[in-house]
Parts: C-alpha cells; sequence; structure tokens
C-alpha cells in the first residue's frame, strides 16, 4: 500500500510542485473560511442582509415590485431555512458561485486543449485568488459572484458554440446572460464588449452565410432579452420602471466621489484619495455650498472632463494594472505578450474565441475605468481578472510549444507567484 501511495501521479517528480501548493491552497481555503466565515457585517453584506429580512417580512412579490437582486436574494431566502442564518447563506452563495467560475475557466481550458500542468497552474492561480480573505470578494456575502458565475458559464457556453456550431450552446448561452440581469444590472457592461464582438463576427469572412450569422445574433438577443425581463415585469407594470436593487440607500455615490475628489484628502494610497462620509456629504448640500455636487457620471463629465480624464488614466495604467499583476503574476505579463505574439494564436483554432475573451476583458477593464471617479475595488475587476488567467495560462502553454526553455523558466515563477501568494494569506 505505502509503495503504490509513493507511486500516485501527485507525488512524481514533475507533479510535486503542483502537490506543495494545492496543500497551500487547502490550508488557505481553511484559514481564509475560519476568518471571514464568522466575522461580522461589513460593507454591502449588512445591506443583502437586510434584503432577505425584507423578504421575510414583506412576501416575494413586493420584493418584485419594489426591486432586489431577485436571483441572489431568492436563493439566500431558500438556503437560510436549512442554515438558520442569513449571513452564513449570503457567503456560501459567494464562495459556491466563485468555485463555479473556476470550473467554467477549466472548461474553457478544455476546449482549448490547454496541456495538464498549465491547466493546473491556472487552477492554483485562480484558486489563491479566491481563497484571499483581505482581497477576494468571494468570501463576502454580496451577489457579485452569483452574477460572475451566470456571466463565466454564459462565455462558456458560447466559446461551445463557436467551436461546436450547436443551437443549445447558443441558447444556454443566452439564458445565463440574460439570468446575470437577475442579479445586477451591470452585467450590461459584459454584453457591450460582447456586441462588439458580433459585430466582427458579422464583418468577417466565414464559411457560414451572412444570413445564417444574423439569424444566430438575433436568436441571441431574443433569449437574451425575454429571460433578462422575466423578474422585471411586476416592477415595470407597477412602476414603470426596472426591478433592480437600489444602491443608493445611502445617498448618491456619484456626489460622495466627486467631493472625495475635490476635498483632495490624503489617504496613504497612490491609487485615490480618501473617500469622505456620508455625513460630509449631508453636510456639504445642507451648507448651499458651491460647487454643487453633480448627481449623475454626465454631469460630473460636463463639469470637469479633466478629472475625469485624470481618473481614467490613473485607474487604467495604474490601479488596473497593479490588480491585474498582485492577482495573476507572470500569466497577466504573458497576456500582454500576446498583443505582439498574435500569429501564435492566429494560427491556432480557438482565434475567434481568443478574439471574444480579448473583447470581454479590454472592453470592460476600459468601461470600468472610464466610469468610476474614485479607485477601482478589485471585486468590480474580478472576473476579467479570471478571464486574464484564462489568457495567460493559454500564452504559457503556447511557449510551452514554442520555446520549451523560456515555458519551464516562466512555469516555475508563476509556481513562485501562487507560492508567495499563499505564504501572504496563511502568514
Amino acid at each position: 500500500m505505502m509503495k503504490n501511495l509513493l507511486n500516485h501521479k501527485l507525488l512524481q517528480k514533475e507533479t510535486i510542485p503542483f502537490t506543495g501548493l494545492l496543500i497551500g491552497v487547502v490550508a488557505a481555503a481553511v484559514r481564509a473560511i475560519s476568518i471571514r466565515f464568522p466575522a461580522g457585517f461589513s460593507g454591502d453584506e449588512l445591506f443583502y442582509w437586510r434584503e432577505v429580512v425584507r423578504l421575510q417580512e414583506i412576501g416575494w412579490w413586493n420584493m418584485l415590485t419594489t426591486g432586489t437582486s431577485f436571483l441572489y436574494i431568492g436563493l439566500s431566502g431558500l438556503l437560510t431555512h436549512l442554515t438558520g442564518s442569513i449571513l452564513l447563506s449570503n457567503r456560501l452563495l459567494s464562495l459556491i458561485p466563485g468555485l463555479l467560475v473556476i470550473w467554467s475557466l477549466w472548461k474553457m481550458a478544455g476546449l482549448w486543449d490547454i496541456s495538464l500542468p498549465v491547466k493546473r497552474v491556472m487552477l492554483l492561480t485562480a484558486l489563491a485568488f479566491v481563497f484571499d480573505p483581505s482581497r477576494s470578494p468571494f468570501l463576502f456575502g454580496t451577489n457579485d459572484a452569483l452574477m460572475f458565475a451566470c456571466v463565466a458559464e454564459g462565455v462558456y457556453r458560447l466559446f461551445c458554440w463557436l467551436k461546436y456550431n450547436k443551437l443549445s450552446s447558443l441558447v444556454a448561452s443566452a439564458v445565463l446572460f440574460g439570468m446575470g440581469f437577475w442579479v445586477r444590472e451591470i452585467t450590461l457592461m459584459y454584453l457591450i464588449p460582447l456586441y462588439g464582438a458580433a459585430l466582427l463576427y458579422l464583418i468577417f469572412p466565414s464559411w457560414k452565410p451572412v444570413s445564417r450569422r444574423i439569424g444566430a445574433i438575433a436568436l441571441f438577443s431574443g433569449i437574451l432579452l425575454c429571460t433578462g425581463i422575466l423578474v422585471h415585469l411586476p416592477a415595470l407594470s407597477v412602476n414603470g420602471t426596472s426591478g433592480f436593487e437600489d444602491k443608493n440607500y445611502m445617498g448618491n455615490w456619484r456626489e460622495r466621489d466627486y467631493l472625495s475628489q475635490i476635498r483632495r484628502q490624503p489617504s496613504g494610497s497612490v491609487f485615490a484619495y480618501e473617500r469622505v462620509e456620508w455625513a460630509e456629504v449631508r453636510a456639504y448640500k445642507n451648507s448651499g455650498l458651491k460647487p454643487e455636487l453633480p448627481a449623475t457620471r454626465l454631469e460630473i463629465l460636463r463639469r470637469d472632463p479633466k478629472m475625469v480624464a485624470d481618473a481614467f488614466a490613473s485607474n487604467l495604467l495604474i490601479r488596473c494594472t497593479y490588480l491585474f499583476t498582485l492577482r495573476n503574476g507572470l500569466l497577466f505579463f504573458l497576456f500582454l505578450a500576446s498583443f505582439w505574439l498574435f500569429p501564435w494564436v492566429r494560427r491556432k483554432a480557438i482565434f475567434s474565441q481568443w478574439i471574444l475573451l480579448i473583447l470581454l476583458i479590454t472592453g470592460y477593464t476600459l468601461e470600468i475605468s472610464a466610469i468610476t471617479l474614485h479607485r477601482i475595488e478589485i471585486r468590480w475587476l474580478t472576473l476579467s481578472i479570471l478571464f486574464v488567467t484564462l489568457a495567460g495560462s493559454y500564452m504559457l502553454d503556447l511557449l510551452r510549444i514554442e520555446r520549451p526553455k523560456l515555458y519551464r523558466t516562466a512555469l516555475w515563477l508563476q509556481y513562485a507567484v501562487i507560492g508567495l501568494s499563499l505564504a501572504m494569506i496563511l502568514i
């Protein structure tokens, strides 16, 4: 028995680094869950806890007409009957979808025929992010992870349709993207680059007739619209508006961010000034001071375009670069290198899927950088970070084929990055 154990594939020479880091991931997961799950409320967690309480008090119809994160709150309400704790249910509904996102990435890597050693590196990199108690959005009781799971699986199904041309995959993708609107309206920000990819799909030559391509886009759009609007029908019929959650319950976030920018209070960070408290916003408005605080992003752009431009440049070139590097290490730089090593990718059968992934990453990152006046939170960039993990892993696998010696060096460097990330969690 001992001999069989020593001969296990996870204990072979070439897999020992993976096995060691996998043990580290398990230890990090235990530590992260032991830290986060018994902890009290923080930030948006209180908002979603109150939403489940509101569901229990007023019932489903009133929730549907007044607006909420339908899928997240509904599932949490059901899970609470089993756990007896709203907070625990909310946090489980972040952790479980987070693991489903990684499962979607694993399946995408399988579609692209990425080698097993590189898939393992991708897995470890993603898990080190998921179980980071200080930065991971998957350990907090908010609805972000559930939306990420819908979008990630929707992208995987779209990849399947592009590869196998199965109508069922296209339909499943549209339904999943539509379900994203049952969670958060920010799902729209992933659809904008997606339809950019659809435009390229129409323009560039393909073995499919143009009529079939137009038909596929129309079918996807119709199913997406019908699915997405379904749970919003009660709010539309009663109030004439969609039923998305209202996160401005404490005040207008645009006003708060604008006042933070003009106050310019040091925060000790290079990424943003200290965000003013809500009480300061109310005091400023009540005092009648000038300038008046703009209530929308468009008003901010009209009043101070330089402030918006400065925030965009800072977000894109400094904050996003920092977060991508922090969570992906060498894989982020391999992703950047793909723009110079484009011929490597172009020769592969997954080219159309690659273009879609690149547009999703770059498009969403540009969007979030443009609309954020204050510091970009890591949870807003989470899915792009994980998509970069996949893209960087694919480039690492191409390096294995094109430059074997350089591949081995890169592989060990990424192992070192993962080990350092886990050490920071465990120490």
